[in-house]
């Protein structure tokens, strides 16, 4: 999916996700289709679980410092 995301080349992705292990998966593939992340928040939806939603606005090029 991230390929097929990528290949569209679209000027703007937001990436939403529940488990931080795969996001995380999720924004270095990203990463190595260029994109890079401009701004992140994670929320503590479900709080006792390991899960938290994480946010991330991508755009091609490197990551803000």
């Amino acid at each position: 999916m991230i390929r097929a995301i990528a290949d569209a080349t679209p000027a703007t992705i937001v990436h939403i996700g529940c488990d931080p292990a795969s996001f995380a998966r999720d924004l270095q593939l990203l990463r190595e289709h260029g994109y890079g992340v401009r701004e992140m928040v994670a929320l503590d939806a479900f709080p006792g679980t390991h899960h938290f939603e994480c946010l991330a606005l991508l755009e091609p090029g490197e990551a803000s410092p």
